[in-house]
């Protein structure tokens, strides 16, 4: 069986005009083993496995950001990519609040639709394992999608829906634990109401 997620795959190099933060690299980090989805040998540019690309910043408005933080925010930050060779795509929005100092990031690319959300995630979860180490594990969240993940050291919510990978992540000094959880599933909750079927 071809591996989902491609550990050496062309890293999509991200440009912001905000400070990069410790979720940033984090998603960059991840980004890498995943940007292979869908692709195999022979592959065409277009696959019927993979959904069409998606902007990350159509799913979450800045006014629906602004109600959850209770803040004003920066217009939205999208950077969205298209790898042909690859046969994938990536689409991010980044939102901040230097009111609050609060960094939200929300990620959404294809995993294709040959595998379950829950043969997703296993195959997502091993291979950060041999990155990150055979004790790497996400703490499993349930009734987050189709099935989702929580990085509590990062604070970000994984989440596979259908055909799609989406991460939700925050940095805030203020919300930690438990409350961030939750504030990464209601930032999910909106976004999954408008992901395409």
């Amino acid at each position: 069986m071809k591996q989902l997620f491609s550990i050496k795959a062309k890293v999509f190099i991200l440009a912001q005009k905000q400070c990069l933060t410790i979720w940033l690299l984090m998603l960059l980090s991840l980004s890498a083993l995943i940007v292979g989805c869908g692709a195999g040998q022979g592959s065409s540019s277009k696959s019927s496995t993979l959904p069409n690309p998606v902007q990350a910043c159509e799913l979450l408005t800045k006014a629906e950001v602004e109600t959850l933080i209770g803040a004003s925010v920066d217009e939205p930050q999208e950077t969205h990519r298209e790898e042909e060779e690859f046969n994938h795509w990536m689409s991010i929005c980044n939102y901040y609040s230097p009111e609050k100092n609060f960094s939200l990031g929300v990620t959404l690319m294809p995993h294709g639709r040959d595998v379950t959300g829950a043969e997703a995630f296993a195959l997502y979860e091993a291979e950060l394992k041999e990155t990150l180490g055979d004790d790497y594990k996400m703490e499993v969240v349930a009734g987050v999608g189709d099935y989702g993940g929580w990085e509590s050291s990062v604070k970000q919510l994984t989440i596979f829906q259908g055909p799609f990978m989406i991460l939700v992540g925050i940095v805030n000094p203020e919300l930690e634990g438990t409350a961030a959880l939750e504030f990464n599933k209601q930032v999910a909750a909106k976004v999954l109401t408008k992901l395409p079927q």
